[in-house]
């Protein structure tokens, strides 16, 4: 089954820098992925719009719009804005209910937002809070609800602009390499905050150092941190990489640039009857998690996971 992606953000173009790597490796790889804005950034974000002699409001949410729809568009989502207003971004009653009832059509298998602490942006906190509140409203918390409920979703946060003042601490990076061209298009599509573009990509850049420490996977040139909002379920304690899958004979696609030889196996094709070396395999039947970012395999992988044109299960997480 298809993944669901749901960006919810504060302004219009918020998801670009912080989630665009993301979105694009979803909808890459056959998912599908709605951005929401609560509002379009018109009066706290458009700085250099208002900077044009008879600016109009009408005319700068007209812009954000026409800017955001392009960039989700390049990263292969959808976009819609709920117009809340910004700074202040106020979320009644009203509001939530809409955010909620959204949740329960789109149904998304993972949350991204804002993390709930920002010093320096009004609105950002509110987003959080009014996506948490939504959620809860969405999922019935997890019990038999009086109305519609969607299945519960896992939550990140993505990264702020001031990671360490808004007391983000990173749980997860997500190799973005093979599609960071796309995010800079989107980036680039975002006329109004391009100045943005050279501090995301040397963020990006940054948070690929510290996923090839951790990883040693030398390849990530590009990554995006996310923070999880939820405790994450699993029926295993490791995931299965390139760094530890040694003797389990069950290699990711042969085209993975900087695989050591054992990963190719016989012929270099996948073959799951061959360990290291050709050795023989580990038994035991292995399930595939219930994680957005931690998938495991056993005897052939589905069609629909597999990497084209070899064959083979791709390297997660995406």
């Amino acid at each position: 089954m298809a993944r669901r992606l749901l960006v919810v953000s504060a302004h219009a173009a918020d998801f670009v820098w912080r989630a665009g790597g993301a979105i694009a490796t979803v909808t890459r790889a056959g998912g599908q992925a709605l951005v929401v804005a609560l509002s379009y950034g018109e009066r706290g974000e458009s700085g250099e719009l208002w900077a044009q002699p008879a600016q109009t409001v009408d005319r700068v949410k007209a812009i954000r719009h026409e800017e955001a729809s392009r960039a989700a568009e390049m990263l292969g989502a959808s976009f819609h804005c709920l117009d809340w207003g910004d700074y202040p971004l106020e979320a009644g009653r009203e509001a939530t209910e809409q955010l909620a009832a959204l949740l329960r059509e789109w149904a998304p298998d993972v949350i991204l937002t804002h993390p709930e602490r920002d010093p320096f942006n009004p609105d950002h906190p509110v987003a959080y809070q009014a996506t948490e509140r939504a959620r809860l409203l969405a999922s019935g918390s997890g019990v038999a609800s009086a109305f519609q409920t969607a299945p519960p979703a896992e939550v990140l946060a993505f990264e702020p602009h001031q990671s360490e003042l808004c007391g983000f601490s990173p749980t997860t990076f997500l190799d973005i390499t093979p599609v960071f061209p796309l995010k800079q298009r989107a980036m680039e599509a975002v006329a109004s905050q391009r100045y943005l573009v050279a501090y995301y990509t040397a963020m990006a850049e940054r948070r690929a150092n510290h996923a090839r420490r951790i990883s040693g996977d030398r390849t990530i040139q590009y990554a995006e941190a996310f923070q999880r909002l939820l405790p994450q379920v699993v029926r295993e304690l490791w995931t299965r990489t390139w760094q530890n899958w040694r003797g389990w004979g069950w290699p990711p696609c042969t085209r993975r640039r900087g695989a050591p030889a054992w990963w190719r196996g016989p012929g270099s094709k996948w073959s799951p009857g061959a360990g290291r070396r050709g050795g023989p395999a580990r038994s035991g039947a292995v399930r595939m998690t219930t994680s957005w970012s931690t998938r495991s395999w056993s005897g052939s992988a589905p069609a629909r996971y597999s990497c084209s044109p070899c064959r083979t299960p791709p390297p997660w997480p995406w």
